[in-house]
């Protein structure tokens, strides 16, 4: 229970489009008539539903893995935001940057279709020098589209380094904007656009299943580096941990720098007028 653990991270891996062709199932309590004759309406199964936690019944009672308590980003849904989404050689690509070293080197490379923007590829490694990732980034085909990017401002020789090399390598000055973003505000821009939209129901985001930095980040399965997985907060005072926000923390860089924070106008007849 809890969502933690192997099985739980297959369980959600599998539960949209891989690369593993697996599939997986929740077999519910009640689909075993011999101990629940009533199906979901058991007596048992009801008493159940409403003695615990909904989070608990779900897992215990329905084989649903549900969001770690704890867990930063709780948007992502692998039916919403996975799936297949190529590298368009017609579109130009951004790049989003998070410097590390022992936890994870990030550049999540993203394209634009109007105001959706599609996550289409990462590089997502430990223990490489910025000069390594960027000859990384250089064998993927989409590298001759990009044509500008965000990076960590806390970063200023790994700016220097990208600013430099790039242009060597693509033949031109790339515009590497530098932010800082404050936490809980950046994760508040992510939400909205994980957050599927009252009248169409889509999301403004949609990651591709080749980028599982992310999405074992997210909670969505299990983390390609050693040590990686779901950004947690802290139990004891429910701020984001210092640990598995590598790609999060570049993604809302960039939709930070592109649509800005999101803001609160002035309240309309008492109600409080959102602006994303």
């Amino acid at each position: 229970e809890g969502s933690i653990g192997y099985y739980a991270e297959l369980s959600k891996e599998w539960a949209g489009p891989n690369n593993y062709r697996t599939m997986s199932f929740a077999l519910p309590s009640w689909s075993n008539h011999v101990h629940y004759p009533g199906g979901r309406d058991d007596p048992q199964i009801k008493f159940y539903e409403n003695t615990l936690p909904e989070d608990v019944f779900l897992e215990r009672f329905a084989g649903v893995p549900c969001p770690i308590s704890q867990m930063v980003i709780k948007d992502y849904r692998a039916d919403i935001h996975l799936g297949d989404f190529p590298f368009d050689p017609n579109l130009a690509v951004e790049i989003t940057i998070d410097p590390g070293w022992a936890g994870a080197y990030t550049v999540m490379a993203c394209q634009w279709k109007g105001e959706t923007v599609y996550l289409i590829d990462e590089v997502y490694l430990q223990g490489y020098t910025t000069e390594e990732i960027i000859s990384v980034c250089q064998m993927r085909p989409w590298f001759k589209n990009v044509r500008g990017g965000t990076i960590d401002i806390a970063a200023p020789d790994e700016h220097k380094i990208w600013q430099e090399k790039t242009e060597l390598i693509l033949a031109k000055k790339l515009l590497i904007r530098k932010n800082k973003v404050e936490i809980e505000a950046g994760i508040n821009r992510l939400r909205t656009y994980l957050k599927p939209h009252p009248v169409t129901g889509k999301p403004l985001l949609y990651v591709d299943k080749k980028c599982r930095g992310i999405i074992s980040e997210w909670g969505g399965g299990r983390s390609p580096v050693i040590g990686g997985g779901a950004w947690l907060r802290d139990k004891n005072t429910n701020r984001p941990l210092k640990k598995n926000d590598h790609a999060t923390k570049a993604v809302y860089y960039m939709l930070v720098d592109k649509m800005g924070y999101v803001t609160v106008q002035a309240p309309v007849e008492g109600i409080p007028v959102w602006v994303y």
